[in-house]
């Protein structure tokens, strides 16, 4: 789940809809132990298994929210692999 509450309306405050939220419903995470999973540029989405396309117009909102998945799942790594 993710909240938007200082983000700007339109934009980077899509990050609180169902549309962008449900685009990572069954994407895996790892990938060769490499934590995969994460916001990619609008329409450049290369591994829909692992990848969410971003908000057009919202790129500071996805790429935060990439590095917030990456530098959070990161924390788990032990777990996660095992």
């Amino acid at each position: 789940y993710f909240s938007h509450a200082s983000e700007t309306p339109g934009l980077g405050a899509e990050i609180a809809t169902d549309h962008f939220q449900n685009e990572f419903v069954g994407k895996k995470t790892l990938e060769n132990g490499s934590i995969t999973l994460g916001v990619v540029k609008n329409g450049k989405v290369e591994k829909p298994e692992y990848q969410v396309d971003g908000i057009s117009g919202g790129t500071i909102t996805s790429v935060g929210v990439d590095t917030m998945l990456k530098s959070c799942l990161g924390s788990y790594m032990s777990f996660l692999t095992k």
